[in-house]
């Protein structure tokens, strides 16, 4: 038997609650989308221009002319500005044995940016731009995803 409340179980538990666990995730999605878009913003006066080219391989033909000179690149993933298209050009899509897929084009976009040294490359808004690297863009009207093929300062 218990005296004065000495060895036994406290009265008072902390429950947690499914509402408790949904605000928890919100709050720390909120704080990192808040460190992220602070960081990833190109603020610094050390910074260059760089032109990058981007192969879109596969597109089909009616897709193809959606990109034009002087449209606004965007990253897919969080809207950051990733430059502008400086050029344009679409051949048609060959297969593994060099044979032409009709109704298929690649697409070629040159895009400029403001950009600041990252490691040994550069960065566009905070994302990384070097050769033979994967991104995925987007326009006001058409979203890609393409190797970048060739990166200058």
């Amino acid at each position: 038997m218990r005296k004065n409340g000495v060895g036994g179980a406290s009265s008072k538990s902390i429950r947690i609650t499914i509402v408790d666990v949904i605000i928890i995730i919100t709050a720390a999605v909120f704080i990192a989308m808040l460190i992220h878009y602070t960081f990833a913003r190109d603020n610094s006066g050390d910074g260059y221009i760089i032109q990058y080219v981007v192969k879109v391989a596969g597109v089909r033909d009616e897709l193809s002319d959606r990109i034009t000179v002087g449209d606004a690149v965007y990253n897919m993933e969080d809207s950051l500005p990733m430059g502008t298209v400086t050029a344009f050009s679409r051949e048609a899509s060959t297969d593994e044995k060099g044979r032409t897929i009709p109704g298929m084009m690649d697409l070629y976009v040159t895009i400029e940016a403001n950009a600041r040294p990252y490691g040994v490359g550069s960065a566009v808004s905070g994302h990384m731009i070097y050769a033979e690297g994967w991104l995925e863009l987007r326009t006001s009207k058409f979203y890609f995803g393409g190797v970048c093929i060739d990166v200058s300062r």
